[in-house]
């Protein structure tokens, strides 16, 4: 269930599902990294994020960068955010963004804190 005092996250999560049709339609399934691969980054300081099917950085501008099945986060010194999906693809976040909107799979917690 979406929080309705969330102004605008209905719309974001739409535009969200939007795209995630429309990417799916152009690629083809990539297989899942090996889990000693997320083991070994996991040890290196990554953090599990693997309940979040989809996570959205959103820019003061409008822009956004959707990533969908993320496993693991890790923060650098300056701010920027590099995350590693299932598909074994690496992104890198610049700072800067100011919101973040995730959802998580059925039956985890909304925040893990």
């Amino acid at each position: 269930m979406e929080n309705s005092s969330c102004s605008g996250c209905a719309a974001a999560f739409a535009a969200i599902e939007s795209a995630r049709a429309a990417s799916a339609a152009k690629t083809e399934p990539i297989k899942a990294i090996p889990l000693k691969e997320v083991d070994s980054l996991e040890r290196d300081g990554w953090e599990d994020i693997s309940e979040e099917q989809v996570r959205e950085y959103i820019y003061p501008d409008g822009s956004s960068e959707v990533i969908y099945n993320p496993l693991l986060l890790h923060i650098s010194e300056s701010g920027g955010n590099r995350i590693v999906d299932q598909a074994g693809l690496s992104h890198y976040i610049m700072p800067g963004w100011n919101h973040l909107v995730f959802r998580v799979h059925p039956g985890t917690p909304f925040f893990s804190l």
